[in-house]
């Protein structure tokens, strides 16, 4: 993938300085890939198709698909379908924007409510960080309070439910298997949210950007998929990058499991281990990425991504409907694992998740030290790349 990336950024710095030729629209050194949609077919199939499939996922997952029937497997489902293309097209898709239009209120609010909620936590107290200075001379600052806002929204999620601790809220509050109860209208509403978001970043990127880093590719289709700013925020200070890629996205992915895994529990009366300990697992795995999320906003992910559709609809929608995805279906569909079996598991998910966290940190500190850090003892090995 990095070597792919390097081909790719060589590729567009010539057409970069073949194109400054005619046009002195872009400064030297400002980040910008070039080229049109010609060059672009996967990226525009995924602007087409990728909707439909989040949308799709969310509601064969849900408890109405489970009503038809229908087991969601492809043994089950091909012969069906194929057995009435027409008609198995027509339904899946009517079945699938039925959670789009007309939009659910609830999973709104919740939507809503949870965005809501990640905004009024950038206030949190953190360290002034910086990312990496960008060719145009900027240098990207950011409050270092991931792990701050981790665990106080938790514990937020948790107080303002059914199972809180606060007698009102345990009477009066939302279920919380409620991520689960919203979520195929939920995808919906963020599908139409993330393509009008991403529409209003292009517009800013081209007339209000915030930094040097920023412009058009010459290709309206490129300009939404790939983006026109690295940095774009709002009032001097909002990273909306960091908000949907970070407060937004991972916080959805790390409460999700524990809704579903709740949700399970009220539909079938008894605990599916192997649901649960996936859930606590997938929660300690995001509560390493908030310990490391500075490390984050310094990976190629934010330092040479620009905030288009291919990634902040990939983080809005993409995100919450596939990583979600074997949790959820289980929530219909238990596990089965016994205690043993699921302990086992979990025990082998938290070694990957400290081996996960010891190769980002290895990376960091080599990025930090100019590759003079010794790795496990020894001089690192490295390829110098333009």
């Amino acid at each position: 993938m990095v070597a792919k990336r390097t081909r790719s950024s060589t590729r567009s710095s010539k057409s970069h300085q073949s194109s400054k030729k005619d046009s002195n629209k872009y400064e030297e050194g400002t980040n910008f890939v070039a080229g049109g949609i010609e060059d672009n077919g996967p990226l525009f199939a995924l602007a087409v198709c990728g909707p439909f499939v989040t949308i799709l996922f969310g509601y064969l997952t849900s408890e109405s698909f489970k009503e038809t029937g229908v087991a969601p497997h492809l043994s089950t489902m091909l012969p069906i379908c194929y057995s009435d293309l027409s008609a198995c097209a027509t339904k899946v898709f009517t079945a699938g924007m039925s959670t789009v239009y007309p939009l659910n209120i609830p999973a709104m609010q919740f939507i809503l409510g949870f965005m809501l909620v990640a905004f009024l936590l950038e206030f949190l107290p953190g360290k002034i960080e910086t990312g990496p200075e960008t060719g145009t001379g900027h240098i990207p600052e950011y409050r270092d309070n991931a792990l701050l806002h981790c665990f106080t929204f938790s514990a937020l999620f948790y107080l303002g439910s059914n199972l809180s601790l606060i007698p009102w809220f345990a009477t009066n509050g939302y279920d919380f298997g409620i991520m689960y109860d919203v979520f195929p209208s939920a995808v919906g509403f963020l599908n139409i949210f993330g393509i009008l978001f991403c529409l209003f970043l292009t517009y800013k990127g081209l007339h209000f950007p915030s930094t040097g880093d920023s412009g058009s590719s010459g290709s309206y289709v490129k300009d939404f998929l790939w983006g026109t700013e690295l940095y774009p925020r709002l009032w001097g200070w909002w990273d909306l990058k960091r908000f949907v890629n970070c407060r937004f996205s991972m916080t959805f992915w790390q409460l999700a499991g524990l809704s579903f895994a709740y949700k399970s529990y009220t539909i079938h009366g008894e605990i599916d281990w192997g649901l649960t300990l996936s859930a606590v697992s997938q929660y300690l795995y995001l509560v390493k990425f908030f310990l490391w999320e500075m490390g984050y906003m310094r990976s190629i992910d934010i330092i040479v991504d620009r905030a288009g559709f291919e990634i902040q609809w990939g983080c809005l929608c993409f995100v919450p409907a596939v990583y979600t995805l074997c949790t959820r279906f289980c929530v219909q569909y238990p596990s089965g694992l016994s205690k043993e079996v699921a302990i086992a598991l979990f025990i082998l998910s938290l070694i990957s998740v400290a081996l996960n966290y010891a190769a980002d940190r290895e990376r960091e500190i080599f990025r930090a030290t100019d590759g003079k850090e010794l790795v496990w003892g020894k001089p690192p090995e490295f390829i110098k790349a333009t």
